[in-house]
C-alpha cells in the first residue's frame, strides 16, 4: 500500500523523485532487519521459547503493524513524516514476512506455494481497492485516510485469525517444535524434548547435489527472484 501511494504523493510533493526514496525507505530497513533475525533470532528463542518468539514476531506484530498505520493516517502528511513511516514499515514487514516465511516451511515446504500466491494477493489488494473508493492522485485526504483504514482493517483482522490459529488449534504446534530443534531443550517450555531425530514424510530434494554443501541450484533461484525483484521495482517507478 505504502508504494502503492507514490502518484499521492509524487503529485502532493511535486517530486517525482520522491517515489525512489520512499522505496529507499522502505526496503533498506526490510533487508536489514532480515540480517540482523539471522544472527539474533536464535537468542531471543532460547531466552523466550520459540512458541512465544514466534507468536510475537508473526503474530503480535499485526497490532503494531495497524498502530504504524493509525499513525500515518493521522499525521500531517510532510516528506519526513511519510519517509519515517516507510521506514518503519520496512522494520515491522521485513521482521514479519521472514518469520512468517521460516513458519510455513517448517509447517510443510509444499505449502510455501501458497504463501506466495498470498503475497501476490497482497500486491492487488490496494489496486481493488482504490478502484472501489475512487483514489487517484488528487483525492482528498478523506479518501486517503479512508485506504490507510483498509490496512487497519486487515491488521486486525488476521491478527485475530492469527491468535484463533495460535491458541485454539495445534496449527503452528509442529512448525514450533521444528524450530526449536537448535535451541537448548532447557530453554524450552514444549516440556520434554526427545534428543532423537524426528522423521517426516517429506523427502529432500536432490540429495545427491546437496552431499557438496549447498547445491548451485540455490543461488541461481536466489539470483534469478533478485533480478525479478529488480525489473518489478523499474517497472514500478515507471
Amino acid at each position: 500500500l505504502y508504494a502503492a501511494l507514490n502518484g499521492f504523493y509524487v503529485d502532493k510533493f511535486e517530486s517525482p523523485a520522491y517515489y525512489v526514496v520512499m522505496l529507499l525507505c522502505l526496503y533498506l530497513p526490510y533487508s536489514v532487519i532480515i540480517l540482523v533475525q539471522e544472527n539474533a533470532d536464535a537468542r531471543f528463542d532460547m531466552k523466550f521459547s520459540t512458541r512465544t518468539a514466534y507468536y510475537f514476531r508473526v503474530v503480535l506484530m499485526q497490532l503494531v503493524l495497524g498502530g504504524i498505520c493509525i499513525i500515518w493516517m493521522l499525521m500531517p502528511q510532510r516528506r519526513s513524516n511519510v519517509l519515517a513511516i516507510g521506514v518503519s514499515l520496512g522494520f515491522v514487514i521485513g521482521a514479519m514476512a521472514s518469520s512468517a516465511k521460516k513458519l510455513i516451511a517448517a509447517m510443510d515446504p509444499s505449502i510455501s506455494m501458497y504463501g506466495q500466491i498470498g503475497v501476490q494477493t497482497g500486491y492487488l489488494q490496494p489496486l481493488i481497492m482504490f478502484s472501489i473508493i475512487d483514489f487517484n492522485p488528487l483525492a482528498s485526504i478523506w479518501k486517503f485516510r479512508l485506504a490507510i483504514a483498509y490496512a487497519v482493517f486487515v491488521s486486525v483482522a488476521m491478527f485475530i485469525i492469527l491468535n484463533v490459529l495460535h491458541f485454539r488449534s495445534d496449527a503452528f504446534t509442529k512448525a514450533n517444535e521444528r524450530l526449536s530443534y537448535g535451541v537448548a531443550a532447557e530453554q524450552e517450555t514444549f516440556g520434554e524434548v526427545d534428543s532423537t531425530r524426528q522423521f517426516t514424510d517429506t523427502e529432500p530434494l536432490l540429495p545427491e547435489e546437496a552431499k557438496h554443501g549447498v547445491p548451485r541450484w540455490v543461488w541461481v533461484w536466489c539470483a534469478i527472484n533478485g533480478f525479478l525483484m529488480f525489473i518489478k521495482l523499474c517497472q514500478m517507478s515507471l
